[in-house]
């Protein structure tokens, strides 16, 4: 999530009943999105087009409160004035709350056979995390600078599944950079990632002889197929892509009672 901008507002108006109201503005959200908001944590509201906003529930006086972003839109990137502070002791409604959004470059791509009930969390640079629970197109929030480098990863995995990204690194164009696609598989008991390797080569796998594997791009991969708990892995490199040499780590291991990961194929 992009980072938020907040700063203190005098509670003013109404009120003074020992219960306040919380209400602002929200400005520059695109045609199609939406926004979901939140005070102290709870109480989210999703709003849909550019409108003047209140809270549906009050605060006590004295009361701290604290507006965040829940989601950002796709495409564009949000930020809050006037978010935080305290209601007054006579519990004065607070207005000024103004939310700005503002277009920009980003990131999109499609995600393909994620399991249901389960969710892939991806990054860019090792930050901007977003998970993702359903099958479909998605963008990663937040902006990013034409000329700028990115490159999206699987942060954290789907339980008993293994996700890839294509086209995952880049440089930012004039324009969103597109086509940077998830694919999931199921059923992985054993799986890590592969780096180093040249392009247009090939590296092939196999566990305990045989479930042959071939790799043709760097970034995570997993075996298809299950293994049993107690079952016995030992991944070997079957054939070594053309002037190059690749080597597993952790190779070798029982598997448990989830996925295992960390079996890491690095190329020189």
């Amino acid at each position: 999530m992009s980072a938020v901008s907040v700063v203190s507002v005098t509670a003013c108006g109404g009120g003074g009943s020992g219960d306040a109201t919380l209400s602002g503005s929200l400005s520059g959200l695109a045609p199609g999105l939406s926004i979901a908001l939140q005070v102290n944590a709870a109480n989210d509201i999703t709003l849909t087009s550019d409108q003047t906003f209140s809270f549906p529930s009050t605060l006590t006086s004295n009361r701290g409160y604290k507006v965040s972003l829940v989601t950002q839109p796709v495409g564009q990137t949000c930020s809050i004035a006037n978010g935080n502070g305290f209601v007054d002791s006579t519990g004065n409604n607070v207005s000024g709350i103004a939310i700005t959004c503002v277009s920009g470059l980003t990131i999109f791509g499609t995600v393909s056979g994620l399991a249901a009930g389960v969710s892939v969390t991806l990054g860019n640079n090792g930050a901007a995390l977003l998970p993702v629970s359903v099958n479909g197109a998605y963008g990663l929030p937040g902006t990013v600078a034409s000329g700028s480098a990115y490159a999206v990863t699987v942060s954290t995995q789907p339980a008993g599944q293994i996700c890839s990204v294509t086209n995952a690194t880049g440089t930012m164009g004039s324009s969103a950079a597109v086509g940077v696609d998830v694919s999931c598989i199921s059923g992985v008991t054993i799986g890590g990632t592969v780096s180093g390797l040249a392009a247009g080569t090939t590296v092939t796998l196999s566990n305990n002889g045989v479930a042959l594997l071939p790799l043709t791009v760097n970034g995570a991969y997993g075996f298809p197929g299950t293994l049993a708990p107690g079952s016995a892995y030992a991944v070997t490199v079957s054939t070594q892509p053309v002037g190059h040499s690749c080597s597993v780590a952790n190779a070798t291991g029982t598997v448990g009672a989830s996925t295992v990961l960390g079996i890491d194929v690095s190329c020189l």
